[in-house]
């Protein structure tokens, strides 16, 4: 190729590089990263067999192989005690609801999971996440971790009303943060409430 054909192909790239950044105001555009959907990458896991994990979401487009990390939910944080943390996959998508006590809101599907031999001791209630699991860390009995990147933790915390319990993701300290993400297990019997009004207002709407 002669130096002129060179140059040419030089200067046509450049004026093609500097009409794109003219369209975008001038400077270069830096890509951003899709802002973190709680809707749809957080959902309610339930089960006691590690092959047999109920997972209800608001996304339809997990594939069988997916990988999502499991968190144990604890209303009362125990650092003596703290939450499970490890990683569940899709086997299957669900047509049915597999667990009735698994109050299902618009958009809500199911799924069946399962977790690595040895992962789970007996059974799990929680959250499922659609993040890696080194994303998350144990701190003072509950799970935290910066989902959105926007420098303010969120953290793994519910509470339980007079029938059920409810998981609940909270930017900011729990039961007085900024709520991301609820859902509500009904369990069919009495217990210790644990929400406070605030919570139960946010719940209703009143």
């Amino acid at each position: 190729m002669s130096r002129a054909v060179r140059t040419s192909a030089l200067l046509l790239a450049l004026s093609g590089s500097l009409a794109v950044q003219a369209l975008a105001g001038g400077t270069p555009v830096p890509s951003k990263a899709a802002p973190f959907n709680y809707e749809r990458r957080i959902g309610m896991v339930e089960g006691d067999r590690k092959d047999s994990l109920w997972l209800m979401i608001s996304d339809s487009t997990l594939a069988v192989g997916d990988s999502l990390t499991l968190i144990s939910d604890e209303p009362e944080p125990d650092p003596a005690s703290p939450p499970s943390l490890l990683t569940a996959a899709i086997v299957e998508r669900l047509h049915r609801e597999p667990n009735p006590k698994m109050t299902a809101e618009k958009g809500d599907v199911f799924y069946r999971m399962a977790a690595p031999a040895g992962a789970l001791e007996c059974c799990i209630f929680g959250y499922a996440v659609r993040i890696p699991r080194r994303e998350l860390r144990i701190v003072a009995g509950r799970a935290e971790g910066d989902l959105d990147h926007d420098g303010v933790l969120e953290h793994f915390q519910g509470c339980a009303s007079l029938e059920g319990l409810h998981p609940t993701v909270w930017s900011g300290e729990p039961l007085r943060g900024i709520e991301r993400w609820t859902r509500y297990y009904y369990l069919g019997y009495n217990v210790e409430p644990t929400c406070t009004e605030v919570t139960d207002s946010l719940r209703t709407g009143r």
